[in-house]
């Protein structure tokens, strides 16, 4: 009966003693591990509030919500880009830390993992760059050619700016996500085909469906270089006063009070009395 008693203190007492002296051996490392990990924190909660208070002395905030990237990707604007970027870098400085501490207790798997992550971390931030970017540069492109087609009288001039937006921005997220090193070719086809379409719905449309609208376009600018507004001017035996001279119409106040409205190619084809 002792003997199996003392086979049995041995049996449980081992594995403890073995559990002890391993803790004992690994304890200034684990002292260390946890004096990392504390003043790591510190370290990146003080990053993150130089970052927010970067962004906010800057325009980046004002770049973000100008370029529409937030409302093209449907997310609320209640999401501040200086608070987001303030938390990545936190969290960023945290794995970093977590991955030190992870390697002075010798747990290699979780400080390969943590690794991985921090080494494609500059893949997600080049990523983000491109596309905040490119959807800025969309911004611009879109104001550009809606106020410029605005300053020629073309009636279509928003819808030609949002497509030029949305050609820009597609383009910039096939970028974006090859810089995450994503095969984009599917993405890429499928822009090429949307792509294609508009060119081929514009020149149908331009051909076919709106030779009238052309015609009318082309008289337009003959309209333009013969009349201005406030003209005085007689149309088919109505009087009155060029308002608005458009793409396709031009707009006549008669002394009436009244606004008559007058495609351009009759303004061209009919008699006008101009004075």
């Amino acid at each position: 009966m002792d003997e199996l008693t003392q086979a049995f203190s041995i049996a449980l007492m081992d594995p403890l003693t073995v559990l002890s002296n391993k803790l004992t051996s690994e304890l200034p490392n684990i002292a260390a591990a946890l004096v990392t990990l504390i003043i790591g924190y510190f370290i990146a909660k003080t990053v993150a509030y130089l970052v927010l208070r970067f962004i906010e002395k800057t325009r980046l905030e004002q770049i973000v919500a100008q370029s529409g990237f937030l409302k093209f990707f449907n997310i609320t604007e209640k999401l501040s880009f200086a608070v987001f970027f303030s938390k990545l870098s936190f969290y960023i400085l945290m794995i970093t830390f977590v991955m030190s501490a992870a390697e002075m207790l010798h747990l290699n798997v979780m400080a390969d993992s943590l690794k991985v992550i921090l080494l494609y971390l500059p893949n997600v931030f080049a990523s983000l760059l491109v596309l905040l970017f490119g959807f800025y540069i969309a911004n611009i492109a879109k104001n550009v050619i809606i106020n410029g087609a605005k300053g020629m009288n073309i009636d279509y001039a928003v819808p030609l700016g949002k497509t030029a937006y949305g050609v820009i921005a597609i383009i910039s997220i096939s970028l974006g996500i090859g810089q995450l090193g994503i095969d984009t070719e599917l993405l890429n086809i499928a822009a090429e085909i949307f792509l294609v379409a508009i060119a081929a719905s514009l020149a149908l449309s331009l051909g076919l469906g709106t030779r009238g609208v052309s015609a009318q376009f082309i008289a337009g600018a003959y309209v333009r270089d013969m009349y201005e507004p406030e003209d005085r001017v007689e149309v088919d035996g109505v009087i009155g006063t060029v308002l608005y001279i458009g793409s396709v119409k031009t707009i006549i106040g008669t002394d009436e009070g009244q606004e008559i409205s007058v495609s351009n190619e009759r303004l061209l084809k009919a008699k006008v009395i101009k004075g």
